[in-house]
């Protein structure tokens, strides 16, 4: 058995009666005991469906305890879980796994109904004891053969998931057992959790986030868990008041929501339970941080992780954190890339590099262009200060290159967003015939309509605040952004948008 499995099974083992999960949709709490009889019964059931060491098994649900169960389950056997969004179309979940030829489908009894006609199978339910039902496809030619127990090792894979793809078409990664537990064990240790603390579970668990900083870093610290559907702002202070949470894992979109949702804050109360926000994905605004901080008197401790690092890279100390940066490297090596070599020296801009024993080694396609003597190339540009705090400055393929002068666009979107006029910007580079690249903004603007004087107000603005380099040639007034699922602007989205007018 694997240190992640034993970790998990001992936890369900200590205290069968004490309560571990809840669903917000539902009223009440599961207890260890539950968890523990619904976990043994899905194993079974997948194993009598064939399911064995080494299979990948696409989980495609909404987030509920029922991924908690369904982890556990698949990591007893082995088998690789692969957890996509819920609302994926059925037609790209039969495409994914036909590509990549995955051998099973969990999902709901609806969901398989919608996958069956497409894929001409059958689909296999469950009602489990506890927690929901399930429904179980086999995709793939053969018949069903009671799968025999094999050892789980530590370099087994356990989590299959694709990067977000900011910048171009997703990787895939593979986290072995180790990998997942080293990471939730070091999160939970930076984060001095205990069996005291209580986690809302806001966002999707087929991210990386939600699964390794909220649920399993959870898990190892025997704390408890409260699984939302989705980031709801009316009702998060209640959420937060009525099961005590102590803690959530966010990105700075919601954030700022908090902040200006109006019936969210009618909810809030001073005398909650909350300690802190921890916030990663894409850098949060100071604007933002300071207008939160007020309002809510709420440290938010800004971090830094990736699909390949199973989301654990760098965390500002609760004691000492630094605005603007993602903090201090957690039981990671992290080095700036420079054309000398690897270097921890301040001050010095370059692509940020990883190891660790929770980074992984290789993608499960080639790509060699990604790792330099095992070190992992994130693609992300940073520095170190003189206190050793990181800070992000932009993705390497997104730097922009006008007349010789290389920036990132981040450092445009940071004058542009001061702007009252402007509720959020994204910056782009365009091919010019003239200076290589020309910068063209994407504009959401705060409670106005898009005309004329807006667009000739914001290009004064560039001309008085931005040097000459950095000037918008042109500006798209749009009402929203491509997103990944945790937040992040797909600033490569916006440039095929522009090629292809």
């Amino acid at each position: 058995m694997s240190l992640l499995n034993d970790a998990l099974f001992s936890q369900l083992e200590e205290k069968p009666s004490a309560t571990i999960f809840k669903d917000t949709h539902k009223s009440y709490w599961y207890q260890k005991k539950d968890i523990k009889a619904d976990v043994s019964e899905l194993n079974h059931f997948l194993q009598a469906q064939g399911i064995a060491k080494g299979d990948v098994v696409v989980i495609w649900r909404e987030n509920s305890v029922f991924y908690a169960v369904a982890m556990q389950a698949l990591w007893q056997i082995g088998a690789v879980a692969r957890p996509v969004a819920d609302t994926l179309p059925a037609e790209q979940v039969f495409q994914e796994m036909q590509t990549y030829q995955y051998a099973y489908l969990l999902t709901t009894q609806t969901k398989a109904n919608d996958f069956t006609k497409i894929a001409g199978k059958t689909a296999s339910q469950l009602e489990l004891l506890t927690t929901d039902s399930c429904a179980l496809v086999q995709n793939k030619v053969g018949e069903k053969i009671l799968s025999t127990v094999e050892t789980v090792s530590e370099q087994d894979l356990a989590l299959l998931m694709n990067t977000s793809g900011t910048t171009g078409e997703p990787k895939r990664v593979g986290l072995s057992h180790e990998e997942l537990y080293r990471s939730a064990s070091h999160i939970a240790a930076s984060q001095q959790l205990s069996k005291e603390d209580r986690v809302l579970i806001l966002m999707p668990l087929f991210h990386i986030n939600a699964q390794v900083i909220s649920l399993l870093a959870t898990r190892l610290s025997d704390g408890k868990a409260v699984i939302a559907k989705n980031f709801s702002a009316r009702l998060f202070w209640q959420e937060v008041s009525e099961n005590q949470i102590t803690w959530v894992s966010v990105v700075p979109t919601i954030i700022k929501i908090l902040s200006l949702n109006q019936k969210s804050r009618s909810f809030y109360s001073p005398e909650n339970s909350l300690k802190y926000l921890r916030s990663a994905s894409f850098n949060l605004q100071s604007d933002d941080y300071y207008t939160f901080e007020q309002l809510f008197h709420l440290p938010i401790l800004e971090g830094y992780g990736m699909t390949e690092s199973a989301s654990l890279i760098s965390l500002n100390p609760i004691a000492k954190p630094k605005l603007g940066s993602v903090g201090l490297p957690v039981a990671t090596e992290v080095r700036i890339a420079t054309p000398n070599g690897l270097t921890k020296s301040a001050g010095i801009t370059g692509e940020i590099a990883l190891a660790g024993d929770h980074v992984i080694k290789q993608y499960l396609d080639p790509h060699a262009e990604s790792f330099v003597n095992d070190w992992l190339l994130t693609g992300d540009l940073g520095y170190f200060d003189a206190e050793g705090y990181l800070f992000l400055v932009g993705r390497k393929k997104e730097m922009i290159n006008h007349g010789g002068e290389k920036f990132s666009p981040i450092e445009v979107e940071q004058v542009l967003n001061r702007m009252q006029l402007i509720k959020e910007s994204a910056v782009v580079g365009c091919t010019d015939d003239l200076y290589g690249q020309k910068v063209i903004a994407f504009i959401i603007l705060e409670n106005v309509a898009p005309s004329a004087d807006c667009l000739q107000a914001i290009m004064d603005y560039s001309e008085k605040n931005l040097p000459k380099y950095q000037r918008l040639a042109e500006i798209c007034f749009v009402s929203s952004f491509p997103r990944s699922a945790s937040g992040k602007i797909q600033r490569s989205k916006l440039s095929q948008a522009i090629l292809s007018e």
